[in-house]
């Protein structure tokens, strides 16, 4: 995907119709993720240079994502992910869509029974399988599968 979005057939064409093109990528780099965009634009229709930047995104990132995801699963807050639902069905009502939410009730009896620290565990493992089991296939924000838009988070 970042191959694709970075060629130079790609750029050009998103350049000609845009007049500018930015691309925020996160980056894996000794298991960190790293947040960089690129900024390309391109002076003119006729213009043979182009105009690159590359920034380091990282704290503005964190912070957003700091805001949006539990620190504890790195899965969306509820207060997110309903802002998230809301738009992505007020913006386009004609696509069918699939959407998970788990609200674990009365987990405070599972605390405590056997402890804050297995508590935490499961509640990591019930992210873990949400992961694994719904946004592996995932790779990019939309997949379509059967006609049906299935939205995901990003990151």
């Amino acid at each position: 995907m970042v191959e694709e979005n970075l060629s130079r057939n790609t750029l050009l064409k998103n350049l000609r119709a845009f007049g500018k093109l930015t691309l925020t990528y996160r980056l894996m780099v000794d298991g960190v993720p790293r947040y960089v965009s690129l900024y390309a634009v391109s002076p003119d229709d006729e213009a043979k240079q182009i105009i690159i930047s590359v920034a380091n995104v990282d704290d503005a990132k964190r912070e957003m994502y700091d805001v949006t995801h539990d620190m504890m699963t790195g899965l969306f807050t509820r207060e997110y992910l309903f802002t998230r639902i809301t738009e992505r069905l007020s913006n386009d009502k004609e696509t069918p869509y699939y959407i998970l939410y788990l609200d674990v009730k009365n987990f405070q009896v599972v605390n405590d029974i056997f402890g804050t620290e297995f508590g935490n565990q499961a509640i990591k493992s019930i992210a873990d399988w949400i992961r694994e089991s719904f946004f592996r296939q995932m790779h990019t924000r939309q997949t379509y599968r059967s006609g049906i838009r299935r939205a995901c988070p990003e990151g």
